[in-house]
């Protein structure tokens, strides 16, 4: 069975930690340390094709930006900060953030079944092969504990390489998922990381909101109000104006940047956005600025204790991990990190002891998490400074 456990890091405890860490943040962090952390890395990493990171921290009174490679293999054209990069998975904070805001509204109850919620035909598709979705709640959605099969498959793999205009859609990409997997078992009984499931809420936001995900997930999120002007879902959204050209990020040697988006769109991905307004995001959420509710934020921390990990399962740290409502928390040199890794190479998120949002982006593909261990390295300089 999966146990659930309240995160003792509310709004409270995050002031306490900070007053308590007042004289280690008082002093101004050494910024040349931070980019040589950057520029040593890539130096260690040749493969890394360009690197960018953001921190920002009031108590600290950092705000830091640092850049070194390239924006694409091709060109060779130096990277900079202030280019967006698609998120991949570091979106499924912003999803889940968005179905909480709709649980605010009264527009859904995290703990009713998902069949009150689905589009009709996405509800077909899944009891078609075998899922009881009159038992699968949206919480088991959030926590990738709803028994979901996943797409993210060698089949997959090889269709979106061999066909890389291919035009996917929200209930083609779930109809894919039930043709490469089936149910993993009866809803709250195992944690497997599954893109699908977040797909489903994708389609559980639009049905609620009677919009398409990235208008919803804006207005739910008060993108505007937050500032977040290099920000937006792909697609469904356009470009923001005066913003500088998205970087080239890899699957393998191949860049993913002129490929059709849609085959990461609808909730398990989709956005883009800068590593500024990545770090200005995490920020906002864990200082009251997204939810309405301080509760919310405290049921967003609630963690899930894996039995059973997925083609995730290092999370967001090296060495262990919880699961919440879409986010992790892992534990680095004696501190809590909240936030969550893409696969093309971003981590997004905040350290509450340091008041510290960041992100991150190595523009690639890398099962090792080498965005995590490079995010390691900038908070060990901080910490020794």
């Amino acid at each position: 069975m999966l146990s659930a456990r309240r995160s003792p890091t509310t709004l409270l405890s995050f002031c306490a930690a900070i007053l308590l860490s007042a004289s280690a943040l008082a002093r101004v962090p050494d910024t040349a340390t931070l980019e040589q952390v950057v520029t040593d890395f890539l130096a260690e990493h040749p493969d890394i094709p360009g690197i960018m990171v953001h921190l920002r921290s009031d108590a600290m009174g950092l705000e830091w930006s640092g850049a070194a490679g390239v924006a694409d293999r091709e060109s060779g054209t130096p990277i900079r900060v202030d280019q967006p990069a698609r998120l991949a998975s570091t979106t499924k904070t912003y999803v889940s953030a968005a179905v909480l805001r709709l649980a605010e509204r009264g527009l859904l109850n995290l703990d009713g079944s998902i069949d009150r919620y689905l589009s009709d035909e996405v509800d077909a598709i899944l009891r078609s092969d075998g899922y009881a979705t009159d038992a699968i709640l949206v919480r088991h959605l959030l926590t990738h504990t709803g028994g979901i099969g996943d797409h993210l498959v060698d089949a997959f793999v090889e269709a979106i390489q061999t066909d890389r205009d291919r035009e996917w859609t929200l209930s083609g990409t779930i109809s894919f998922m039930t043709e490469v997997s089936d149910p993993l078992g009866p809803p709250g009984a195992v944690f497997l990381y599954s893109d699908g499931g977040y797909i489903l809420l994708g389609d559980i936001v639009q049905a609620a909101s009677a919009t398409t995900l990235g208008p919803a997930v804006r207005d739910l999120l008060r993108f505007d109000a937050l500032g977040l002007a290099a920000t937006w879902w792909e697609v469904m959204e356009p470009d923001p104006p005066h913003v500088a050209p998205r970087i080239g990020q890899y699957l393998f040697d191949s860049n993913i940047r002129d490929w059709k988006p849609t085959f990461d769109l609808y909730g398990g991905g989709g956005l883009v956005a800068t590593m500024p307004d990545i770090a200005k995001f995490y920020e906002a959420l864990f200082e009251g600025r997204v939810f309405t509710e301080p509760t919310t934020l405290a049921t967003m921390l609630t963690s899930i204790v894996p039995e059973r990990g997925g083609p995730f399962s290092g999370g967001l740290g090296l060495g262990g991990y919880q699961y919440c409502h879409g986010i992790f928390a892992s534990e680095h040199a004696g501190y809590t990190i909240f936030g969550h890794s893409g696969a093309w190479g971003t981590v997004g998120g905040y350290v509450p002891a340091l008041d510290l949002a960041f992100g991150v982006s190595i523009s690639m593909l890398d099962r090792n998490g080498r965005q995590n261990a490079l995010l390691h390295r900038l908070i060990d300089v901080l910490v020794a400074n």
